[in-house]
């Protein structure tokens, strides 16, 4: 028996060797509210009636209400919620809002910091510290801003 792989009808299997090296799947969603009062279950019925995912070749992975009244659709890629977007924004215009969701980037603020750490280091210093974090793999980008008075 061959072991499952990404494009299996089992979606929910995750591999062993995926659960222990930590690789987590990213997950691209879009939230899509109506313009007036439907339901959740009535966006669903206009979506399904308007859109076919098939005829695009989107990959729909879940398909979920939320208690606000919104839908929230994920898929595997961001070219796929990108196409399924403009697709319903194409024909379900008049109905529905859609909104894409994006990642953002978290800032942080470090005060009092020793004088040997340098924007150019301070790479260097935080993987070694935080040596779970994978600093090397992963494109960040480091705004650094050095100031000497104090913030209150």
């Amino acid at each position: 028996m061959l072991p499952p792989h990404k494009h299996s009808p089992k979606q929910n299997c995750k591999l062993y060797s995926d659960i222990v090296a930590g690789r987590e799947e990213k997950k691209f969603t879009l939230t899509l509210r109506a313009k007036d009062n439907h339901t959740p279950e009535g966006i669903i019925r206009v979506l399904k009636g308007n859109v076919n995912p098939a005829e695009i070749k989107v990959g729909i992975t879940s398909l979920k209400t939320l208690r606000d009244g919104r839908v929230l659709i994920e898929a595997g890629s961001r070219a796929e919620i990108n196409l399924l977007g403009d697709k319903i924004r194409e024909e379900c215009a008049e109905t529905l809002i859609v909104n894409m969701q994006t990642l953002r980037k978290p800032r942080m603020i470090i005060l009092n910091t020793p004088t040997e750490i340098t924007p150019e280091n301070i790479t260097e210093i935080l993987t070694q510290q935080n040596s779970e974090t994978s600093y090397g793999r992963r494109k960040h980008c480091t705004k650094i801003l050095l100031q000497n008075e104090e913030r209150n």
